[in-house]
């Protein structure tokens, strides 16, 4: 889990990573290596480390910024549980 624009326990959104040290202190991964995982409204999630497992709905299509057209995401997950591994 890698939550960068979150502060403190409750997580409403957050990218499942496959390497959060990469991640944060390496490079950060390539936008077919994230999964965007967005909790259900008014729901959220505490932080989970190492390893969790998630399920929910996974959404496979390309968003691009409307500016550059670079693409920003693949892969997005409307969460309906997770839990340590």
């Amino acid at each position: 889990m890698y939550a960068n624009l979150s502060a403190g326990g409750k997580l409403r959104g957050f990218e499942f990573v496959y390497n959060r040290a990469k991640c944060c202190f390496g490079t950060k991964p390539l936008v077919q290596e994230r999964v965007f995982v967005r909790c259900p409204r008014g729901k959220s999630v505490r932080y989970i480390d190492p390893f969790a497992r998630l399920t929910g709905m996974l959404h496979v299509k390309l968003i691009r910024d409307r500016e550059t057209g670079v693409v920003r995401a693949v892969y997005e997950l409307d969460l309906e549980h997770i839990e340590p591994v």
